[in-house]
């Protein structure tokens, strides 16, 4: 999902939220002595007389396929990032072709992010994001692991991922997580 998918879901339930908070209070406070002069009941005599106008079904008609375009509009936002399978390497040519599965090749970072000091465990991803080819690591430390020496490593790691396909057309993205279950008050990540 794209940030900005994410701004107009969140903005969305915002609005959503006041609306359903102001009609509950104004529920709650129909029956009491708040306000004086209230009338029995709501009457909307406009919409009815609207309903039997000739206009009434185009209007119907066009606000439903409005709707439908906007629903469509955002499943399509919240569709995951298609993943990236594979990278034609230098070297390819009319004798054959040079293919590196970039999923294996993530796979196999995330092991060796794993078998650092302080890390409690890494998964990759490969995906498409907004064009671009992505590596997205996601780290989880120890909370007592030296975050410049693990760091370093994502690095090196990111750098080796580079080396091995011979191309920085890839682009890495690294998320540090830490173990909560493993927390230890004395220990400080400096």
């Amino acid at each position: 999902m794209s940030r900005s998918a994410a701004f107009f879901d969140r903005l969305l339930a915002l609005l959503i939220g006041l609306v359903l908070v102001a009609v509950g209070a104004g529920a709650l406070i129909w029956n009491t002595s708040l306000f004086s002069n209230k009338p029995e009941t709501i009457t909307a005599p406009w919409l009815v007389n609207a309903t039997e106008s000739p206009w009434w079904g185009w209007a119907a008609g066009i606000g439903g396929v409005v709707l439908i375009l906007l629903a469509l509009r955002w499943l399509f936002a919240h569709s995951p990032a298609s993943k990236a399978k594979s990278l034609q390497l230098a070297g390819s040519g009319s004798e054959g072709a040079l293919v590196a599965d970039i999923g294996s090749v993530a796979d196999g970072a995330a092991r060796a992010l794993e078998a650092s000091p302080g890390v409690h465990s890494a998964k990759a991803k490969s995906i498409v994001d907004r064009g671009t080819r992505t590596v997205d690591l996601s780290v989880t430390l120890d909370t007592a692991a030296d975050l410049r020496r693990v760091t370093e490593r994502i690095d090196e790691v990111c750098a080796d991922f580079a080396q091995m396909l011979g191309t920085d057309s890839v682009a890495t993205r690294t998320t540090i997580h830490f173990d909560k279950a493993r927390h230890d008050a004395g220990s400080r990540v400096v």
